[in-house]
This record gives C-alpha cells, structure tokens and sequence, in this order.
C-alpha cells in the first residue's frame, strides 16, 4: 500500500500527516561498493551546487571519513548527496522535538515598512 495522508486546516495553520513516514534509529552501517558509487555517479564534488567554491573529487582517491570516523559528504554535479553508505540495522524511533522554539518555523525577516 502507498503512503497515506490526510490534510487538516485550523485557525489559518495547515498540517499535513504522513502515515509512510518513520523516524529510524540506525545501529549499524556499512560502505557501499565503491565500484556502485562510481557506475551511478560519473562526477563527485565536495559541496553542495550553490557554493561557488566546491571542488571536484575523485572518489577513489577521497576519502569516505574524517579523523573523528563522520562520512564526509559528496555530492553530484546538481548538487544532492552522494550516498556511501548504507543503513545495515535500524530499529523505529520517536521524534523529540523542543516545542518551546516551535515559534521560530513561522518567524519571517520584517523590513522597516512591515513588509514580509
């Protein structure tokens, strides 16, 4: 069955619910081939596309993780992350959230004519 959803709108506030969706503790990873990687990814970089200074990389020569064992992120030519790894052992998991800072999803930049 696909993914169900349902849409709530209340006092000018619209929530949508995704039924699919879960959060997922993951226990253990594992690199993917290296051999994969390059089949579906012919060009490597080492930031996102908007940033004027990313760098090509040759991902046989770049490494996969830093000094402190965090992947190092690659990305594509258009700029979506290049996935290294891949999840191994994973168990469901709740998603804590502080609402006392829920206000700043809604904040918006006011200019000094009150305008949005």
């Amino acid at each position: 069955m696909l993914g169900m959803s349902s849409s709530i709108v209340t006092n000018n506030i619209f929530l949508i619910l995704y039924t699919d969706k879960r959060f997922m503790n993951i226990t253990c990873w594992s690199d993917r081939p290296l051999r994969n990687i390059l089949t579906e990814n012919q060009e490597a970089y080492d930031k996102i596309d908007e940033d004027q200074s990313r760098v090509r990389v040759d991902l046989n020569e770049y490494p996969t993780y830093d000094v402190f064992g965090d992947e190092i992120p690659v990305y594509t030519k258009k700029g979506y992350k290049i996935c290294r790894r891949r999840a191994e052992e994973a168990q469901p998991c709740g998603n804590l959230m502080d609402l006392t800072i829920v206000h700043t999803l809604f904040e918006t930049e006011v200019d000094q004519y009150g305008n949005a």
